[in-house]
């Protein structure tokens, strides 16, 4: 146990809008064998006026709240200055949330319908460790394999073809691009439809468009 909190009564505040939710996690937090006070809030700005937040040991947080989210009243001065331990809760796919709760001082991030585990992650926060579900760590692993997949097919460009891209973007035409390379005109054509195969679309524009979303130039 962090030197901190061992053998000390834990005061835990929880955020969440949802009241049988919220009621039911008390609760269950009351079950761990150091909580003290449990504090209940029903908004990020409830917590934000809380004139004793440097009585709480620890934060609970939704990140799906009415009004400020979870994560950007991790992001809050007064919030940031608190050097407890933070979990993250929530109920749907936010994947790409993780960092910016990570980023903000979050030291845990779970879903919801996972604190069956409860008390095992309160021991591990408290000391001093960091935890994020499996099936978080799973979906995320999933979110950056998409992000790499859907840029594969710039991987795929040769240097010629790349360079022709890059002409393309620039606003040259095939002709322009040709001279500028020393090429034949009909190679770059030819190179233009391997482009377009690689990233599977079916014009220029389409072409020119999957270059500013993937902010390849």
């Amino acid at each position: 146990m962090n030197s901190l909190y061992k053998e000390k009564k834990i005061t835990f505040g929880i955020v969440e809008d949802q009241i049988s939710f919220r009621s039911n996690l008390a609760e269950l937090i009351k079950t761990y064998k150091q909580t003290g006070e449990v504090i209940e809030f029903s908004s990020a700005e409830e917590l934000l006026i809380y004139p004793f937040l440097t009585k709480l040991d620890f934060l609970i947080v939704d990140y799906k709240l009415k009004g400020k989210d979870g994560i950007l009243l991790l992001g809050e001065k007064s919030i940031q200055n608190l050097s407890i331990p933070k979990l993250i809760l929530t109920s749907f796919d936010a994947e790409g949330k993780i960092f910016e709760a990570l980023k903000f001082g979050a030291t845990g991030y779970m879903f919801k319908d996972e604190l069956y585990s409860l008390n095992s992650i309160l021991e591990v926060l408290l000391n001093g460790g960091a935890f994020i579900s499996p099936t978080i760590a799973f979906r995320v692993v999933n979110f950056f394999k998409e992000i790499k997949k859907s840029s594969e097919g710039f991987e795929e460009l040769t240097k010629r073809e790349d360079e022709i891209l890059k002409g393309l973007s620039s606003g040259l035409s095939p002709k322009e691009i040709s001279e500028k390379l020393n090429i034949d005109v009909t190679t770059v054509r030819c190179h233009i439809r391997n482009i377009y195969k690689k990233l599977e679309v079916n014009n220029q524009i389409q072409l020119l468009q999957k270059v500013k979303d993937k902010n390849f130039i």
